[in-house]
């Protein structure tokens, strides 16, 4: 089964993370190696009401966080290659052991403001892997295709 064929809600079910805490809106491809994923940036989200009040911007923890969750959904769809349909995954704690977790970032730049209205396309590239984590390569671009964020981030399965 291919992650990327699942619809947006099905996806975030397979996540441990709950609201106000799931940030990506969709998978938009993936093979072995490498995921996009799409967050689309809203006034209404709750980190606005504060950040900044008079300019609302995205803050880079958040940013961040889309990164970490597109590797989450990397981690996902690699564990899920070998089944047919997501019927078959039954044990959703089981499944929750493959996520990864953040571990480190390195060389991350935040290199462009993000605010309401601008849909972010975040692919994760794996660039080393060992039993129990991954080194992965960002890139944030919103639709613009401008480069908003870019840099390394190391997931761990412990």
């Amino acid at each position: 089964m291919n992650i990327s064929d699942l619809d947006g809600s099905t996806a975030r079910s397979l996540l441990p993370h709950q609201y106000p805490m799931t940030f990506i809106d969709k998978i938009e491809s993936f093979d072995r190696k490498q995921i996009t994923c799409q967050k689309n940036v809203t006034i209404n989200e709750p980190f606005f009401q504060g950040h900044f009040i008079d300019r609302p911007i995205l803050p880079g923890c958040i940013t961040l966080e889309c990164v970490a969750q597109t590797a989450a959904y990397l981690y996902l769809g690699q564990s899920l290659l070998h089944v047919k349909s997501v019927n078959e995954v039954s044990d959703s704690q089981e499944l929750a052991k493959h996520v990864g977790y953040l571990a480190g970032v390195n060389n991350f730049k935040f290199l462009k403001l993000v605010v309401p209205g601008d849909t972010l396309h975040i692919t994760v590239v794996e660039k080393g892997a060992q039993p129990t984590a991954k080194l992965v390569q960002a890139k944030v671009i919103n639709q613009n295709n401008d480069m908003v964020a870019n840099g390394r981030i190391l997931v761990t399965q412990k």
